[in-house]
């Protein structure tokens, strides 16, 4: 079992909320050095706000994620590889759960191609 310590902040002077984009209902998980971990943006009491894709870089160490990527793709044989694939995206899809963000993805990943 972890032994982690949580710590609610008081954002008095509203430079959390302009440094990491926080709203009113956010909650955020934050490293002891800063870094931005998980941001969960609700609207409490409001009518939910269309979502928007964000594409700019959101992790802490892309080549960690590249690595793993790469890692859970190898041994494999091409067809099991798109089928890991299919499986991500559907994953991903499902925990994002808006499809307006999901078709600017789609549109965004189809340019090009």
């Amino acid at each position: 079992m972890l032994d982690l310590e949580f710590v609610a902040l008081l954002d008095v002077n509203g430079r959390f909320a302009e440094r990491y984009d926080a709203t009113p209902g956010a909650v955020s998980l934050i490293r002891p050095d800063q870094p931005l971990v998980l941001s969960c943006k609700t609207r409490l009491g409001r009518k939910q706000e269309m979502a928007t894709l964000v594409t700019e870089n959101r992790l802490a160490n892309p080549d960690d994620f590249y690595e793993a990527l790469i890692d859970t793709h190898r041994d494999l044989s091409a067809e099991q590889s798109n089928m890991v694939n299919a499986k991500l995206v559907l994953l991903l899809a499902n925990h994002i759960g808006d499809m307006e963000v999901l078709r600017e993805a789609l549109s965004i990943a189809r340019k090009g191609v």
